[in-house]
Parts: C-alpha cells; sequence; structure tokens
C-alpha cells in the first residue's frame, strides 16, 4: 500500500513523449490525481506559474531529462534556484535511461528527489513519490545551485531567456573563488611503506555519507556520473542507490579520501 495520498493533488509530468507522459499520467489518475502536463521544462515552468497563480498546490514534478528547447536539468535548477510562486523544495522526479548517465551527476548535485527508469511501472513510481515525500535532500543556498552547470544553457540566464521570464530571478554576485586544497607531499626521505594513506575503498551506503570522492564514480561504460572532489551527500548516496536498481552493473563500491588528523601545534 502506498504512503503517499495522491487523491485531489496535482502532479506536474513533463515528457517531449507523449506514451511516456501518458503512461505516467494513468498511473497517476486512476487513484484521482489531477495532472498538469507538459512537452518540456518551458512549458512546464510556465504551466507551474500559472497554477501556482490560480491557488493549486503541486505535490511533485515528474520529468524526463532529455527535452527542447529546455531539458529536464534546465527544469530542475530553475526550480532550485527559485521562480516566484514555485517553492525551490519542490519534490522532482526524473526519468533516466542506461544512455543518460552521463547527465545524472548534474541532477544529484541539484538534489534530484528520485530517479525512475522508462518504461515506469506504478511501484517505480509511488516507491519514488515516497522517498521524495519521506526523505527529502537537504537543501542548498539558491546560488550553490546556480553555479552548477547544466548542459543546453551556459548559465540560468539563459534558461531564463528561453523561458520568456526575464527579471524572474535575481542575478547571482560574483564571490571570490574557492582556493582548492592540496595535498600534501610526501617529505623527503620517507619510504612508500610510510607514504600516509590517502583514500580508501567503501560501499555505497551510510558508510560514505559526507565523505569526498578521490576518483571519478563511472558507469561500465566509462561514463562519469560522479566526478572526483564530490561530497557525498545522503540524497546522492540513495540516487546513487537509485541507479544500481535501473543498471547492477553499476560499482557497488566508491574510492574516497582519507581525512587525515591535523598536525598539532607546538
Amino acid at each position: 500500500m502506498c504512503a503517499v495520498e495522491v487523491e485531489g493533488k496535482y502532479f506536474v509530468v513533463v515528457d517531449d513523449e507523449d506514451f511516456s507522459r501518458f503512461a505516467v499520467e494513468r498511473l497517476l489518475t486512476k487513484r484521482n490525481a489531477q495532472i498538469i502536463s507538459a512537452i518540456d521544462g518551458a512549458t512546464a515552468i510556465k504551466a507551474m506559474i500559472e497554477a501556482v497563480t490560480e491557488g493549486k498546490q503541486i505535490e511533485a514534478v515528474i520529468t524526463d531529462l532529455n527535452m527542447l528547447p529546455v531539458n529536464g536539468l534546465e527544469l530542475l535548477k530553475s526550480i532550485r534556484v527559485g521562480f516566484p510562486g514555485i517553492p525551490r523544495t519542490m519534490p522532482v522526479i526524473m526519468f533516466t535511461a542506461l544512455q543518460g548517465f552521463d547527465l545524472v551527476g548534474s541532477a544529484m548535485a541539484l538534489d534530484v528527489n528520485a530517479f525512475i527508469p522508462k518504461p515506469v511501472s506504478k511501484n517505480e513510481l509511488y516507491t519514488a513519490l515516497e522517498d521524495a515525500k519521506y526523505e527529502p535532500p537537504e537543501f542548498q543556498e539558491a546560488a550553490d545551485y546556480r553555479r552548477i552547470p547544466t548542459p543546453g544553457s551556459d548559465d540560468l540566464d539563459n534558461i531564463v531567456r528561453k523561458l520568456g521570464l526575464d527579471g524572474a530571478i535575481t542575478p547571482l554576485k560574483e564571490e571570490e573563488p574557492v582556493t582548492p586544497e592540496v595535498t600534501k607531499p610526501v617529505e623527503d626521505g620517507q619510504t612508500e611503506e610510510e607514504e600516509i594513506k590517502t583514500e580508501e575503498e567503501v560501499g555505497i551506503g551510510p558508510v560514505s555519507m559526507g565523505r569526498i570522492l578521490s576518483r571519478d564514480y563511472t558507469s561500465p561504460s566509462g561514463k562519469i556520473i560522479l566526478g572526483c572532489d564530490t561530497k557525498l551527500s545522503k540524497n546522492m548516496i540513495n540516487r546513487m542507490k537509485d541507479l544500481r536498481r535501473i543498471d547492477p552493473d553499476l560499482p557497488q563500491m566508491l574510492w574516497v579520501r582519507i581525512e587525515q588528523p591535523a598536525e598539532s601545534k607546538s
């Protein structure tokens, strides 16, 4: 039994493939949900703004990844950065397929709430809705999401122009660049056996939460899903579990940094 009540609630379903979009809509309308249908991210954002203006409360967005002119990543980024009336914490569930794994890292950085495969089953859809409702991410500031690149647009201003909503989002102020951490070199005379161990292999799960990747996490075909230096949040780990359900051949293990103890001051 699904723990998420959908009757009478509004769901935005976004896909440029009619068959896939209608399939999801049917699964929801069988439980008397209300549907806002869109064929790409631009029509979705405009429909959402219109809906909230009319006082409708949107429960979640269920979207495809690859669409034109505004794709699923651009839609997700637009929500996380913030449009008038649309909560930045809006649950977003994203379709993905094996050939789309090179884009899911950006979706995870933008705190997508769940991944589901195409074609989607009733069980997969409602499990994703439960995850989105009961295990929300720890959301970041809007400016942090704005800096995340999305294939299809150089920056969020281009997305806003595509939507015809110039002025809807406050421009991001320039900030000082972040200085990367530099690994301490091995001191002269230190043998290989004495070298400090800087990384270890751990499984995808609670043990990896908060750790920083020391190597890229890649698909079997070599596509980078999460890049080196990514800090793993609980939401990222849960989404990696989603991806492994879609493709069990994805690695179960990760290489992460070993934090070195701070040197005591004399």
